[in-house]
């Protein structure tokens, strides 16, 4: 009795890792104690991300101010946080972030503080809504300042 085995070999595809560039407009709107000293935030980010999958690794660098209220200075600080962002069905995905803000009052102290936030959001045709819940550790103010913060942007998965 002869007996012919044959193995076949398939070459697998290479998967590279897709690549995400984002640019966002932000609104923040200040909770707690933070409500009582300044009005609100605004600014704009840019992040860039690389992964496998549904999972990326992301880096975010920004630039944001919160308008004082009366008797209150403006806060001025740059975001610089590493995260990581989860797609989970039709566009829509989880994010968190943590890195460090560097705070400056107007006319006062320069601080460099953690700063860690998280949400959602959704992504369709290159446009992105995200809310995320953000805060920092105000070491020349109230202790923990935090707030909602509201992005609008455009974003490429390469």
């Amino acid at each position: 009795m002869l007996v012919i085995a044959s193995v076949v070999s398939q070459a697998q595809p290479i998967k590279l890792p897709k690549a995400l560039i984002a640019v966002h407009g932000f609104y923040a709107a200040p909770q707690g104690s933070f409500k009582n000293s300044h009005n609100y935030g605004y600014g704009a980010d840019a992040q860039l991300g690389i992964g496998f999958g549904s999972t990326m690794l992301t880096g975010t660098v920004g630039y944001g101010n919160f308008n004082g209220k009366s008797g209150y200075k403006d806060i001025k600080y740059i975001p610089i946080n590493l995260g990581i962002r989860k797609y989970l069905i039709a566009g829509l995905f989880l994010n968190a972030n943590a890195g460090v803000a560097m705070t400056s009052v107007s006319g006062g102290d320069k601080t460099t503080n953690f700063m860690a936030e998280g949400g959602a959001g959704f992504k369709i045709l290159g446009l992105e809504l995200l809310a995320n819940y953000s805060g920092w550790d105000n070491k020349g103010g109230s202790g923990w300042s935090a707030g909602w913060v509201f992005k609008a942007g455009f974003a490429v998965k390469l």
